[in-house]
């Protein structure tokens, strides 16, 4: 005999009982259906139904994920542009939010606009999976190494001038906040900016 909350007064009785002895209700207590195969199996049904949901809420890529999945088989679908301009590369760095910033040196001959312009997409393409670029272009090794000098403005007059006169371009890739351009100084950054935005 076990004992059951009567459906009435909620007192304890008999599971056997006809009447409840608190409160006179006939069949206090409702007979307890047995577990079988049945009811276990649409248990486990269910559970696992809500499982697989909240699995697929916490793996499914966000739109987010999609977008970036979607960009990223683009940019490798990218043909890569002629190399134009041969260019070394002087000094790296990583950029703190992703990317890359780089020192290049190109032949004193590239230092056109039309070579650039070359360049720019040459650069647009090296660096398409750079979150942030940013490239500085000489077109002489010795400017390229005076950069941090420059940057501190830590050059003499003579080193400054020289350097002046072979920065040449600079890319820019910032990824945040969706800029994009390459400015050119064929004859150094004393002569005319020209602008190219991407």
């Amino acid at each position: 005999m076990a004992l059951g909350k009567c459906r009435e007064c909620r007192k304890s009785v008999s599971s056997e009982a006809a009447t409840c002895p608190h409160c006179g209700v006939s069949k206090p207590v409702a007979p307890t259906q047995p577990v079988t195969a049945a009811t276990s199996a649409t248990t486990v049904g269910c559970l696992a139904i809500v499982l697989l949901y909240f699995g697929w809420c916490w793996f499914a890529p966000t739109t987010e994920e999609r977008v970036a999945k979607q960009r990223a088989a683009q940019i490798d679908a990218m043909p890569a542009p002629p190399r134009v301009v041969e260019y070394a590369v002087a000094e790296q760095w990583s950029i703190p939010n992703g990317g890359q910033g780089k020192a290049i040196v190109i032949p004193s001959s590239a230092a056109n606009e039309q070579s650039l312009r070359a360049l720019g997409e040459q650069l647009k393409f090296d660096t398409r999976r750079d979150r942030n670029a940013f490239v500085f272009v000489y077109s002489d090794a010795r400017a390229a190494a005076m950069r941090n000098n420059a940057l501190k403005d830590l050059l003499s007059k003579a080193d400054s001038r020289f350097f002046d006169a072979h920065f040449v371009a600079m890319y820019n890739h910032n990824g945040n906040t969706g800029f994009h351009r390459l400015s050119m100084m064929p004859k150094g950054m004393d002569g005319p900016v020209i602008e190219v935005n991407y």
